[in-house]
C-alpha cells in the first residue's frame, strides 16, 4: 500500500471543519451527547475530512448504541459497517467492505465478486491499485464504520493507514469504535499520531443502563424470569452500581444465565417473592465476580470460611471473597439459597443441574418447609435472635448425647459448631476435649451400627469443607481434620464390619438372580456399593465355587464376566487390593474343579477362567505405582 497524506496535512483543523452543536446533556441519558453529535456529523453537508472515534471499555455497549443509532438516523444513506476483528490485511477488510455493501454476496461470493469486477474495470483501461480500495471508491457508501479496531489482527497504525483513504475520500464519514485503553504498549506512540491526524472528534460512550436493561429484558424469552427481571429492577440496577464494572456485556450474559437457573424452579418457588429476590440478588453479585474475574472456582467452595477469612484479615489481605462481600453490603455472598457445589456448576461450568437448583433452594432458610434441624439454626447464629439460638444449641446438644447424628456432613457441621461455641465459652470445654469427644461419638456409633457408610467414590455431598449447601465452621482448623480423618476411619472400618453380612447376601443372590449379583459387584449405578469394596473378600471360596458351579452356563458366564468388570483397571492393586488371595484361591478352585469334569464342562469352565479371573492384574499397591510428587 503506498504513502498516502494524512488527513489535515493541507486542510483548516478537523475541529474547525465541523463545529459541535451546542452541549445539551442529560443526565437520563449518559450517552445524549454521543448521539447529538453523531447526528450532526451525518448531517454535515460538506465532506469532514476527519473520522469520528466512538471510545470506551468492552461492554459499555457501545456498538448496541451506534447500531441502534444508525438504525433510526441514516435512512436514505448507504452504511458500510465491518468489524475488524480478527483481520489480517487490507485484503480481508475489503471483501468485508464489499459484503457489507452487498450482502447477497458474501464469503467466496464476495471474493469472486470482487475480483471480476477489478478484472473488468482492468479490461476497460481502469488502473486498479487494490491495497488503495479504488474498487470501492466506484461503488461508494456514505457512511463508513469500522468497529473493534484494537482487536484486529493488524498492526493499529496499518489499520489507521487504511481507514484514512477513506478519511479523504470526497463525500465520505468515518465512524471508528475502539477501546483505546487495549492498544498494546508498543503501539500507542503510533496510534496517538495517526489518531492526531485522522480523528477530528473521540466521543467516551457510558454505560447507559436503563436503555440497555430493558433491551436486554425484551429478550428473555422464559415468563417467569422476565417477571422477575421486570419487577426486581431496581435491585439489579443496585448491584450494577456496586460492583463498579460499567459493562454490559457482563450485566446481559448474567441475565441471561439467570433465565437459565428461573426456568428449572418450579411455580412454588416462583411464587415465593422474598426467596426468589434473594436468589436474584446472590446470583447476580456472584455473577458480576466471577465474570469479570474477580472470583474464581476456588473462592466459590467453602464461602463462609472464606468471607469470614477475609473479615478477620481485611485490612491485612482481604480474600477475593471477602473483597466482593464488601462491594454488596446489602447481600450476604455465603447465603445457602444456592450451595457452593450448585454455584460452581451454575457459574464456573454452565451446567444448570434442575435437581440440585431445586434441592438447594429447597433446603435453604428461605424456601424450607417444616421445622428447621437445631444444627443449621445454630450455623445461622448470626442472623437469628440470641433465645433462638440458645433454645436451638440445647437441642443440639441432646441429639448428640442421644446419638441422633449418623450423617457425616451433619456429624461435621455438628462438631465445627461445638468447637466455635468452645471458643467463646459457651460449652465449657477446650479444643481437645471437643476432639476427643467428637471422637468416641464416632467410636459409639459404629458400636451401634447406625453409622453412615462412605457413598460410592464422586457421590459423596461432604465435600469441599461443606454439606447441605452450607459451609462448614472451622473446616481449616487442624482440629477438624483430625475429627474427618477419624470419621473416614471409622466408616471404613464400620463396612469391614458388614462385610460377612454383605458377603452372604451376595451369595444368595448369585444362587438365584445372577444379574443382581453382577450389578452388586460391578456395575455403575447409584446402588452399586459393594462395586469398589472387597466384600467378596468374607466369602469362603470353597463355598463361592460350589455354589457357582451349580448354576446353569449362561449364569455361569455372566458372573465371570462380571467379575472381570469388577477387576478392571487394575483394582485388585488399589480399593480391592484385600480381595486379591480370594480371587486367586477362586481361580485355583474352579481349575481344579474343571480337571475333574467331562471334557466339555471342563473345556467350558477352562474358558471362563482363562477370559475372565485369569486375565485380571495383580501386581503392587497402587502406591508403588504411582509416581512420587515432583517426579
Amino acid at each position: 500500500m503506498r504513502n498516502e497524506p494524512l488527513a489535515g496535512t493541507d486542510t483548516p483543523s478537523a475541529e474547525a471543519a465541523v463545529a459541535a452543536p451546542p452541549a445539551t446533556p442529560d443526565a437520563n441519558d449518559p450517552n445524549g451527547h454521543v448521539r447529538d453529535y453523531l447526528a450532526h456529523y451525518l448531517a454535515f453537508p460538506h465532506a469532514p475530512h476527519f473520522a469520528v472515534l466512538l471510545d470506551g471499555p468492552w461492554g459499555v455497549g457501545k456498538t448496541h448504541l451506534l447500531r441502534a443509532f444508525l438504525a433510526r438516523e441514516s435512512k436514505g444513506r448507504k452504511v458500510a459497517y465491518v468489524s475488524l476483528y480478527g483481520m489480517t490485511s487490507s485484503d480481508e477488510i475489503e471483501e468485508a467492505l464489499f459484503a457489507a455493501l452487498y450482502p447477497a454476496a458474501s464469503g467466496k461470493a464476495a471474493k469472486v465478486a470482487t475480483g471480476v469486477v477489478k478484472a473488468l474495470l482492468r479490461h476497460v483501461k481502469y488502473e486498479v491499485d487494490l491495497e488503495k480500495g479504488d474498487l470501492l471508491d466506484r461503488f461508494a457508501a456514505d457512511v463508513y464504520v469500522f468497529d473493534d479496531l484494537e482487536r484486529s489482527g493488524m498492526k493499529v497504525n496499518e489499520v489507521m493507514g487504511y481507514i484514512n483513504q477513506f478519511v479523504e475520500h470526497d463525500g465520505g464519514k468515518v465512524i471508528i469504535v475502539a477501546n483505546t485503553l487495549e492498544i498494546s504498549e508498543d503501539e500507542r506512540a503510533a496510534f496517538a499520531r495517526r489518531r492526531e491526524k485522522i480523528v477530528g472528534k473521540t466521543l467516551e460512550v457510558r454505560s447507559a443502563f436503563a436503555e440497555a436493561y430493558a433491551w436486554f429484558r425484551s429478550k428473555i424469552d422464559h415468563p417467569g424470569a422476565a417477571r422477575l427481571l421486570g419487577d426486581e429492577a431496581g435491585e439489579i440496577a443496585s448491584l450494577y452500581d456496586q460492583s463498579g464494572l460499567r459493562n454490559l456485556r457482563i450485566l446481559q450474559q448474567t441475565m441471561w444465565d439467570l433465565e437459565r437457573v428461573v426456568a428449572v424452579l418450579e411455580e412454588r418457588h416462583l411464587t415465593h417473592r422474598a426467596g426468589m429476590t434473594a436468589l436474584l440478588r446472590l446470583f447476580t453479585a456472584l455473577s458480576f465476580e466471577v465474570k469479570a474475574g474477580r472470583l474464581t472456582a476456588p473462592d466459590l467452595r467453602d464461602r463462609i470460611h472464606g468471607i469470614t477469612l477475609g473479615f478477620l484479615n481485611n485490612k491485612k489481605s482481604p480474600t477475593p471473597l471477602g473483597a466482593a462481600d464488601d462491594r454488596y453490603p446489602g447481600i450476604h455472598l455465603y447465603d445457602d439459597l444456592l450451595n457452593d457445589d450448585v454455584l460452581h456448576d451454575l457459574l464456573i461450568a454452565g451446567v444448570v443441574d434442575g435437581a440440585a437448583v431445586r434441592q438447594s433452594v429447597d433446603r435453604s432458610t428461605h424456601f424450607a418447609t417444616g421445622e428447621e434441624p437445631a444444627w443449621r439454626t445454630v450455623w445461622h447464629a448470626y442472623d437469628r435472635p440470641e433465645d433462638e439460638v440458645l433454645a436451638a444449641i440445647t437441642t443440639m446438644d441432646r441429639q448428640f448425647a442421644d446419638h441422633e447424628f449418623t450423617v457425616g456432613g451433619e456429624i461435621m457441621h455438628v462438631i465445627g459448631l461445638q468447637l466455635h461455641l468452645a471458643d467463646i465459652g459457651v460449652t465449657g470445654l477446650s479444643r481437645g476435649e471437643t476432639v476427643e469427644r467428637a471422637k468416641r461419638y464416632i467410636d459409639y456409633l459404629r458400636h451401634l451400627g447406625t453409622i453412615e457408610l462412605a457413598p460410592e467414590p464422586g457421590r459423596d455431598e461432604m465435600r469441599y469443607g461443606g454439606y447441605g449447601g452450607l459451609g462448614m465452621t472451622q473446616a481449616d482448623s487442624p482440629e477438624m481434620g483430625e475429627v474427618f480423618q477419624h470419621l473416614l476411619a471409622t466408616r471404613a472400618a464400620a463396612a469391614t464390619d458388614r462385610h460377612p453380612a454383605d458377603a452372604a447376601a451376595l451369595l444368595a443372590d448369585m444362587r438365584v438372580d445372577s444379574d443382581r449379583f453382577v450389578e452388586q459387584v460391578a456395575g455403575d449405578a447409584a446402588g452399586s456399593r459393594h462395586a469398589r469394596e472387597p466384600v467378596l473378600a468374607a466369602l469362603d471360596p470353597a463355598e463361592f465355587v460350589a455354589a457357582f458351579l451349580e448354576l446353569n452356563p449362561t449364569a455361569q458366564r455372566a458372573i465371570a464376566m462380571g467379575l472381570l468388570r469388577r477387576y478392571d483397571h487394575a483394582r485388585l492393586t488399589r480399593e480391592l487390593a484385600g480381595e486379591a488371595d480370594w480371587a486367586q484361591r477362586v481361580e485355583t478352585l474352579l481349575t481344579e474343579a474343571a480337571g475333574s469334569a467331562s471334557p466339555l464342562t471342563r473345556d467350558r469352565l477352562l474358558g471362563i477362567v482363562r477370559h475372565s479371573l485369569g486375565k485380571r492384574v495383580v501386581g503392587p499397591p497402587a502406591s508403588a505405582l504411582e509416581p512420587a510428587i515432583g517426579d
